[in-house]
């Protein structure tokens, strides 16, 4: 191995650390600690396309529910698809009546993809 390997290797190594620590210490986002693994993310080494990454990465970091946006009225924050509770990650994919009843959470963010068609349904509706 060169020099150069090394220090690419090195660096990997410090970066996937760094990464982890950063989900670990993350405040705004629970689910990303039951989701993240110590590897890269599968969606991210290529076998997926690049709009379903983009839906699974919105849906992980909670930017696809309204529940971030704090700024409105509870009444704006409402589910967009029963229009009862507040549309957060954890009621959209495992409360809400409209996308089927409970589901796994974890299954539906993974890295495989598992759950992309009900994601893609929730955009849709």
């Amino acid at each position: 191995m060169t020099a150069d390997q090394k220090f690419i290797e090195e660096r990997r190594k410090r970066e996937t650390e760094e990464r982890g620590k950063r989900i670990r210490k993350s405040k705004y986002n629970i689910h990303c600690r039951n989701i993240a693994k110590e590897k890269l993310p599968k969606s991210l080494e290529g076998r997926m396309k690049w709009k379903d990454r983009r839906i699974l990465a919105r849906f992980r970091c909670g930017d696809e529910t309204k529940a971030r946006e704090y700024w409105k009225e509870e009444g704006e924050q409402g589910c967009r698809l029963c229009r009862r509770k507040e549309e957060g990650l954890r009621h959209v994919i495992e409360e809400c009546e409209i996308t089927g009843g409970p589901k796994d959470i974890g299954k539906t963010l993974s890295e495989t993809g598992e759950g992309l068609a009900e994601l893609k349904a929730i955009i849709g509706k």
